[in-house]
């Protein structure tokens, strides 16, 4: 089984770069 907080990094990974895309 994976490990849940590999799942909340790549939701966190994918924030920041949506963020990072609107700012610019």
């Amino acid at each position: 089984e994976r490990d849940p907080i590999e799942r909340v990094r790549k939701l966190i990974l994918a924030h920041d770069i949506a963020s990072a895309t609107e700012l610019k």
